[in-house]
């Protein structure tokens, strides 16, 4: 491995940001707009991708930019309503982008008219993990389950954002094994980390590659992930499902995209930059590093998974009562 691919890695592992010093003088030509925590696994994404981008064309340097004060709407929204020159890009969840357009009556945008994919970033799961509450003897989900059976002060189990895919963890989990747990939305992944550690929450929902000092210092540990399979950066991790969860098959994901009124020269420029960027082999050591699973998805193959992931969440939110929220 170079040098350089090295302290990228290292730089996404321990959630700093590396700047190529070729950036220390160069003004950023746009922004790249993502609607959650500055700290979470996302935006160190987001960071590092923006400037392997620069380094493989130098017409493009955009600045993240988190706008989570006032929720992942006005982000979205901000792009929408940007001039679509290609300067402003948002960073997409699969959340907002697929379960969204089912939880809100009022959504203000709509995910396939009013976008255009640019690129896929990769491809994570989520993870059931436990905080320091729980005892080391609980290693497995049925441990859990039977622990919280004689613990019920600590059924809650935390998930970052109402609706999102942890949330349907949590609730499948709820069903299948037929406990009363009490899923907890927070709005941020550092906050449910914080809680995890702080002992006031026993366990939560975490997308993989999130709190890694945490999990590498067993202060978190891992029961399971949530995808049907086991996913590919993590073999060794069992899934929920073969301990017995049926129906857990959750998987987000991270992608660009652009307002769907930018010229088909400027998306095709645009889109033809982040594919070169994509199969830099220091980009997939950056996916590796984030515990990313590096599939390659076209915009068109990007638009039908939103499609299709769309049809499952409509399907699972009327299954577990989810109330539609009005903007």
């Amino acid at each position: 491995m170079k040098r350089r691919d090295f302290l990228l890695a290292t730089a996404a592992l321990m959630g700093q940001s590396f700047v190529p010093n070729v950036l220390g003088a160069t003004e950023a030509t746009g922004k790249l707009v993502y609607g959650l925590d500055k700290n979470d696994l996302g935006s160190r994404l987001g960071r590092l991708s923006s400037r392997l981008l620069y380094e493989v064309a130098p017409s493009y340097l955009y600045d993240l930019v988190n706008v989570s004060e006032d929720s992942t709407l006005r982000a979205t929204n901000l792009v929408r309503e940007s001039v679509a020159d290609g300067n402003t890009l948002l960073q997409a969840t699969g959340t907002i982008m697929s379960l969204y357009p089912c939880l809100y009556e009022n959504l203000p945008y709509d995910p396939i008219n009013d976008f255009v994919p640019v690129g896929f970033l990769g491809e994570s799961t989520y993870m059931l993990v436990v905080g320091t509450v729980v005892p080391s003897s609980v290693k497995t989900v049925d441990d859990f389950i039977d622990w919280v059976f004689e613990n019920p002060r600590y059924r809650n189990i935390g998930a970052t954002l109402y609706g999102s895919e942890g949330h349907l963890a949590g609730l499948t989990l709820a069903h299948e094994k037929n406990i009363a747990l009490s899923v907890q939305a927070y709005g941020g992944t550092s906050i449910l980390v914080e809680d995890l550690l702080d002992g006031y929450i026993a366990a939560g929902f975490l997308a993989t590659g999130e709190a890694t000092e945490a999990i590498a210092a067993r202060r978190l540990r891992v029961l399971g992930v949530t995808s049907a399979e086991r996913h590919p950066p993590w073999p060794c991790v069992p899934t929920l499902a073969e301990q017995g969860v049926a129906g857990m098959d959750f998987k987000g994901w991270y992608g660009w995209l652009a307002p769907s009124n930018i010229p088909l020269k400027s998306l095709l420029k645009l889109s033809n930059a982040f594919e070169v960027m994509h199969q830099q082999p220091v980009f997939r050591t950056l996916q590796a590093s984030l515990a990313l699973n590096p599939i390659d998805l076209s915009p068109a193959e990007i638009q039908f998974r939103i499609l299709k992931d769309m049809e499952r969440c409509e399907h699972l939110y009327q299954k577990y009562g989810l109330s539609r929220i009005v903007v």
